[in-house]
């Protein structure tokens, strides 16, 4: 066997100590926290070793830095502990490095390490790959592992953009699970467990950790309340005797304000604004975390979704994100001016930052999909903190209140996303007057939902064309609900939207 294929195998072995290393803060010895996710990819092994269920290959997909190699340590600790030990580890980027495919690995460990071929396999194993799409040919070579090798358990990280355009051979054996940036109670979960600022006992896999958790179950009921309430009546009724009247959920906040040392509203602009990426948890300095994500950004234009489509110059979609850092509606005419490039490789562009999940494009609302298609679309940064990043780099310091704006608009559009997903998320276009932000097209009506620091006045949602069945606004400065009956509109405030 080739001496250097033999150490990197051997090094793949997982053991209880790479574990560690990979799950613990290296100074403080803390471990990091579990996503809320965890629970359910946890559930897929389990299952899959307990009863023979599909999936039994995950693909982790996401944004740079949001925390989707953590998570897949995370399932490797719960596996090794608890179903099985025979757990190997590949960082595909190492391996391209020094020249090796995942296939030249697989074909050595099945000759020279299992000595039998993966077909004839009946031993439960685990295959972790990190950074897979760093191997041009491994949607081809992890079909292969998945048809031979009937025992494994395959999970593999990468860009959203390269895991979903996956070939469809694999699409059927995949199960693609997305992993979105921190949500508010993660981060706070974070905060007080690495910070130590706050000691509250919790068992978490036979283990004490300091967090601070949200009452139980709240979010589920709060996407019913809000987006699936039958009339503005049903939502005002769960507001106030379920949330209002609920202890647990102010003891929270309160809680919340002792363990950061802060008071609610700037712990919240602590998380939209710069510590909603789990990589930057442990970043004191905001201009640091400015000049990462900066660079973050760059790999993902440069290397990920150049991977996609080579057609488009790096430069030309920096250009472009940082045009649409400080912009509401996309205007491909105005953009193409403003940026020389011809309008239908701008569309093209935005399709590939959207598919990098990078951006999260939604069209205007209608009742024809056809003029959805058509019209102009709006964009949103999937973290607040890339925009701000952007920002920073046009204006400095002294970033205008309509572009800051923008950041509060992308955490809502994050949340809906991931609570009522994206097909059901469109935007108010009327031609004349200022439109409400979000259209949530739920049940047999839609909810109009606008966004913003300071708004208490109605006008936008009860000036909209559009039928509704009642109205949201999103308050950032608000720490107490506004009932607008007159209007059938629910004034709420951000840190309880944040609670989703």
């Amino acid at each position: 066997m080739n001496t250097e294929i033999q150490s990197v195998i051997q090094t793949a072995k997982v053991s209880p100590q790479a574990i560690e290393t990979w799950l613990r803060d290296p100074i403080q010895g803390t471990e990091y926290p579990q996503r809320h996710i965890f629970t359910s990819l946890q559930k897929y092994v389990k299952d899959f070793y307990t009863f023979g269920y599909e999936p039994r290959m995950l693909g982790l997909a996401g944004l740079r830095g949001v925390g989707k190699t953590t998570l897949m340590w995370q399932l490797a600790k719960y596996t090794y502990h608890n179903l099985t030990a025979n757990i190997y580890s590949f960082n595909v980027n190492a391996l391209s490095s020094l020249g090796y495919s995942i296939y030249e690995v697989l074909e050595t460990l099945q000759n020279e390490v299992l000595q039998t071929r993966f077909r004839e396999y009946d031993k439960p194993i685990v295959f972790l790959f990190d950074e897979v799409h760093d191997d041009e040919n491994w949607a081809k070579t992890l079909k292969i592992l998945y048809d031979e090798c009937r025992t494994a358990f395959v999970i593999a990280t990468g860009s959203s953009a390269l895991l979903i355009n996956q070939t469809a051979d694999l699409a059927a054996r995949m199960k693609i699970e997305k992993i979105y940036p921190f949500e508010f109670t993660e981060f706070v979960n974070v905060k007080s467990l690495l910070d130590k600022k706050y000691q509250y006992n919790h068992p978490v896999s036979e283990e004490k950790y300091d967090r601070l958790f949200p009452p139980e179950d709240m979010a589920n009921e709060l996407k019913q309340g809000l987006f699936f309430s039958e009339n503005y009546q049903d939502l005002a009724n769960y507001v106030k005797n379920h949330i209002i009247n609920s202890q647990e959920f102010n003891n929270y906040f309160s809680e919340m304000e002792l363990a950061c040392k802060k008071n609610l509203f700037d712990v919240v602009k602590d998380y939209v604004i710069y510590y909603n990426i789990p990589r930057y948890s442990l970043y004191q300095n905001v201009d640091d975390i400015n000049a990462s994500i900066l660079e973050l950004v760059k790999r993902i234009v440069y290397e990920d979704v150049a991977r996609i489509n080579s057609d488009y110059r790096g430069t030309d979609y920096e250009k472009l994100l940082y045009r649409l850092s400080a912009s509401d509606e996309i205007n491909l005419e105005k953009l193409s001016g403003l940026l020389g490039i011809p309008k239908k490789n701008i569309e093209d562009m935005l399709h590939y930052l959207n598919q990098s999940e990078l951006i999260n494009m939604i069209s205007p609302y209608s009742h024809s999909i056809d003029a959805r298609i058509v019209k102009n679309k709006k964009s949103f940064f999937m973290s607040p903190s890339i925009r701000r990043a952007l920002l920073t780099s046009i204006y400095g310091v002294n970033i205008p209140d309509s572009a800051q704006s923008k950041m509060w608009e992308d955490i809502i559009m994050m949340y809906l996303t991931r609570v009522v997903g994206k097909s059901f998320i469109s935007f108010c276009a009327n031609e004349q007057g200022v439109n409400p932000d979000f259209v949530i097209d739920t049940r047999d009506c839609p909810v109009i939902l606008e966004v913003g620091t300071n708004k208490s006045f109605t006008r936008q949602i009860a000036s909209c064309k559009y039928p509704k069945r009642y109205g949201i606004i999103v308050n950032a400065m608000t720490k107490e609900p506004l009932f607008h009956d007159e209007n059938e509109i629910l004034t709420l405030p951000l840190s309880w939207f944040l609670m989703l």
